[in-house]
């Protein structure tokens, strides 16, 4: 087995919770707006034309609203899915994810039976290495593991999710076929509004702490 040692230095993300940035959801929502005064107010400003867009005001609206009301069931659902699998595993470390641009690819990489990848995951490590779930509570599935000495390295990064960039983490795994390393980004829940938002830098970095404890733990440099 080869075995990986830490590198002595990694660079340190920021801690940008006292940043505030809108969200893709806002932004469509603010943008389908605009779209909609331009078009009922084309032709003018009377009583007709502010009727016209107070109804497409409605409906943008209540289409965001229901958008939101989706992105809080499927929140609920994935924290029931972190819950059952920390129940199911006691002592593991359990992280609320999502897929970020690259993830993918990388696990095609991997040569592994996933046919695709969902928006949805959940990452455990425990003592024997880092898994990634999905799935529904009642029925988690497994998308792969990789033991811990297949594990190069575990750091934050900046990873792209849902069009924007933010931070995340990045675990670069050894791929036993050619003995390359490919790497699987993965951007982490749990803060804000419904627990869709991303922690702060400090926290992710606590994270990462973590994750590298229990491979040092398991892997002896």
């Amino acid at each position: 087995m080869q075995r990986w040692r830490d590198e002595s230095a990694r660079p340190r993300l920021g801690d940008d919770s006292g940043a505030a940035a809108p969200t893709p959801l806002f932004l469509a929502y603010l943008a389908a707006l605009v779209l909609s005064a331009l078009a009922a107010f084309r032709g003018g400003v009377d009583s007709r034309s502010t009727a016209d867009f107070l109804l497409l005001a409605a409906i943008v609206t209540g289409t965001v609203l229901v958008l939101f009301a989706g992105l809080m069931i499927w929140s609920t659902r994935a924290r029931q899915r972190a819950a059952a699998l920390a129940a199911a595993r006691p002592g593991a470390l359990v992280l609320r994810g999502t897929r970020a641009r690259g993830l993918s690819r990388a696990v095609r990489a991997l040569r592994t039976e996933v046919p695709f990848v969902p928006i949805g995951l959940t990452l455990l490590a425990d003592d024997s290495g880092i898994e990634v779930w999905s799935g529904s509570a009642e029925h988690p599935v497994r998308l792969g593991r990789a033991p811990w000495d297949a594990v190069a390295d575990i750091r934050v990064t900046r990873v792209t999710r849902w069009g924007r960039s933010t931070g995340g983490i990045t675990v670069s795994v050894l791929d036993g076929e050619d003995a390359g390393l490919v790497e699987l980004p993965f951007a982490v829940l749990g803060s804000g509004l419904g627990g869709l938002s991303v922690p702060t830098g400090a926290h992710l970095e606590g994270l990462v702490d973590a994750l590298r404890a229990r491979r040092a733990d398991a892997v002896p440099a």
